[in-house]
């Protein structure tokens, strides 16, 4: 009887583990995703904190900055068979938030569906910052090679209309596409 009670008093004490979501609302739509805080905790945090301006960044000017990160941004890179890209400062592939960190936990990464929400990194490095894609397909050529560090919940059909919107030879889209704002969420 008392490992009885012992057990409920445990259950009662124990935290209820919130889930971590996105709330993406984009120029063409909304789309939402849960953070996989469970094999990529530190690339969640970093995202997060960028998403909500605690983490402090190098703005395009150069200067020390704490607001939203993502607002305004544009989606820099835009591939039906692939996905779509953005989190780039200067919306162009190149920029970063002033600091990188190392890819977390990319050898158990499996791009086996669309909508999985990864890391994009230095091309030959192992460094991410604040870019990342949302897959459109499954490509077995990504395994292995970045952090997936959320799955979209709602909105593949936004993710899919921005990746076949216009785009010029090299993948820019030909009318800006953007990120009004990303709003973390915390639910039971």
């Amino acid at each position: 009887m008392r490992i009885f009670f012992c057990f409920v008093f445990f259950l009662l004490a124990s935290p209820v583990h919130a889930e971590l979501k996105a709330r993406m609302v984009t120029s063409i739509g909304t789309i939402e995703f849960r953070f996989l805080s469970n094999t990529a905790p530190k690339t969640v945090e970093n995202f997060v904190k960028l998403a909500t301006g605690e983490q402090k960044y190098i703005d395009v000017s150069g200067n020390k900055a704490n607001k939203p990160f993502y607002d305004g941004l544009l989606f820099h890179r835009i591939h039906p068979d692939l996905g779509i890209f953005s989190g780039c400062p200067w919306g162009t592939g190149r920029g970063w938030p002033g600091y990188y960190m190392f890819d977390e936990n990319p050898s158990i990464s499996k791009f086996d569906r669309a909508g999985l929400v990864a890391m994009a990194k230095v091309p030959g490095d192992n460094r991410v910052g604040s870019q990342f894609f949302i897959t459109t397909k499954e490509d077995p050529r990504l395994n292995g090679r970045y952090t997936i560090f959320g799955e979209v919940t709602s909105g593949m059909d936004v993710v899919n209309k921005i990746a076949n919107m216009p785009r010029t030879v090299t993948l820019n889209p030909k009318d800006p596409i953007y990120i009004k704002k990303i709003e973390v969420i915390n639910s039971k």
